[in-house]
């Protein structure tokens, strides 16, 4: 009986080391891959021109503003004289907001903000007005553009049209792919597109194109260059920027999540050419990355980096490049663009692996009781013996 009951003591202990052993590998090889998420931040000053003097039914009927002391600028071709050049003209909330002009055509008509409770008129004077802000990029990176426009007097028939240029050129609807976004006074038409720019400012400027024609408050029907191309919820966002990586010669390649820095939520970024598996020779390469919105589809690529050093020496990490923060709300889809305030940006650090910390504790003190119990096997084995 004695005899049964040692090698039962000796099977059970085996068993008991053979389980912990078997946690503890589990807790190592279950740890989860942490994935890059962010929400970037708006780039543009004042997007939804929330920021004004004006608040409640207080705005006033004379309604504008010098459009630096709101975060833009304003151009107009010279030859108007309703308001000064250099003028913005905000509409909100009272006599002189959403409802004005009043009638057209003999009906009422509002224009509800897309976004908060002030708009923009882009025509405060003449065909070829622009409102423009320039705007910190970085060579090489990838942004999303973003915009709301209504027109004021025409009708779908004949729309307001205007358009938006990054540093003086038109871009092209990622839906409608047109660089003309005309819309009539019934409703608000929603724009987006994608930009990889090539410089460190980037203008973005909103333009008049022309003014729909129709019945006006004065009953003629005409084409009112002073009127129309109404503006809201602008956006400009950083959607990849391309990363710099140092590794050691015979190290293996970084992965995708390390190749491209300040990655939206929703989008991807893989390789164009697939990467060696180990990279055995010293030098710097260029790897790049194509990015993919939430739909699968290929919007843009950046140019990333990878500088192989020998052994001996010691990579240093490159930071990433944070966007100024500049909250404001953001579509991110192919769909028309959401109107909805998107919440205060908020960064989760980009990792790749992030390493099984407690896992490793675990296993070291799993692994430690282990051989604690088989040295006690042992040395009772030799006592016995």
């Amino acid at each position: 009986m004695r005899s049964f009951l040692k090698r039962y003591n000796e099977t059970f202990r085996i068993f008991i080391v053979y389980l912990s052993l078997c946690l503890a590998i589990s807790t190592v090889f279950s740890s989860p891959l942490v994935v890059q998420a962010v929400v970037n931040p708006n780039l543009l000053t004042n997007p939804s021109f929330e920021s004004n003097p004006w608040s409640g039914d207080t705005i006033p009927a004379s309604h504008v503003i010098l459009a630096t002391d709101i975060g833009w600028n304003s151009e107009d071709p010279g030859n108007g004289t309703t308001i000064p050049a250099g003028y913005i003209e905000i509409w909100g909330p009272g006599a002189f907001g959403p409802g004005r002009p009043g009638t057209v055509g003999g009906t009422r008509v509002t224009y509800p903000p897309s976004d908060g409770n002030f708009i923009c008129e882009i025509n405060t004077t003449e065909h070829g007005n622009k409102i423009w802000q320039n705007v910190t990029t970085k060579s090489g990176s990838l942004y999303l553009w973003s915009l709301n426009h209504r027109g004021r007097i025409g009708n779908a028939a004949n729309p307001d049209v205007m358009q938006l240029t990054l540093n003086d050129t038109a871009q092209k609807d990622y839906i409608k792919n047109t660089t003309q976004f005309a819309d009539g006074r019934g409703a608000w038409g929603s724009y987006h597109g994608y930009y990889k720019a090539d410089s460190t400012t980037t203008k973005f400027s909103l333009e008049s194109v022309s003014a729909g024609s129709g019945p006006v408050q004065s009953g003629t029907t005409a084409s009112q260059p002073g009127e129309g191309n109404l503006v809201d919820n602008c956006n400009f966002i950083t959607i990849a920027d391309p990363a710099e990586v140092t590794i050691t010669v015979g190290d293996n390649a970084p992965s995708n999540s390390e190749l491209v820095d300040n990655l939206q939520d929703t989008f991807t970024a893989t390789p164009d050419t697939a990467q060696p598996a180990k990279y055995n020779t010293v030098g710097i390469f260029s790897v790049l990355m194509n990015v993919y919105n939430g739909d699968g589809d290929l919007i843009g690529q950046v140019d990333s980096i990878v500088n192989v050093v020998p052994l001996g020496s010691t990579p240093t990490a490159t930071p990433n490049i944070t966007p100024t923060v500049t909250p404001k709300p953001t579509p991110t889809t192919k769909a028309s663009p959401s109107t909805t305030p998107v919440p205060t940006p908020t960064k989760s650090p980009k990792t790749g692996y992030a390493g099984p910390t407690g896992s490793i504790f675990a296993m070291i003190i799993s692994g430690g009781t282990a051989l604690g119990i088989l040295f006690s096997m042992k040395k009772r084995k030799r006592v016995s013996q």
